[in-house]
């Protein structure tokens, strides 16, 4: 009987041990995957280069396409909540066709763009 509870009692703490060496395992694993890449964000006094407004009834969203100096950023509105999708530091071709592209994604789902 003696053994049986040695037995148990080194099971036990081999699983707790191994239990929290998983654990802390995830975790690490967990906070590389979380990073995220922030984007490069242009300054508020750039020239922009084509704001757009779509709608399709009471929902309204709008792409604006700002530049400064050799880089630019393709800035989307929706539900009142404004990001940046694109960015590009030399290529200002790259940020026109993002904004063609989600304009081109709203006029397939409904909406009107101008």
């Amino acid at each position: 009987m003696s053994k049986q509870l040695v037995f148990l009692g080194i099971l036990a703490m081999t699983l707790m041990v191994g239990c929290k060496a998983a654990h802390k395992s995830e975790k690490h694993h967990r906070s590389k995957t979380s990073k995220v890449k922030k984007s490069a964000s242009v300054p508020a006094e750039s020239a922009s280069a084509g704001a757009m407004m779509c709608v399709n009834g009471a929902d309204k969203r709008s792409i604006e396409n700002r530049r400064s100096g050799a880089g630019c950023e393709v800035a989307y509105t929706k539900a009142g909540e404004t990001r940046v999708v694109a960015d590009a530091k030399a290529d200002l071709s790259y940020c026109d066709k993002m904004a063609e592209k989600i304009k081109s994604n709203l006029i397939a789902a409904g909406f009107s763009c101008q």
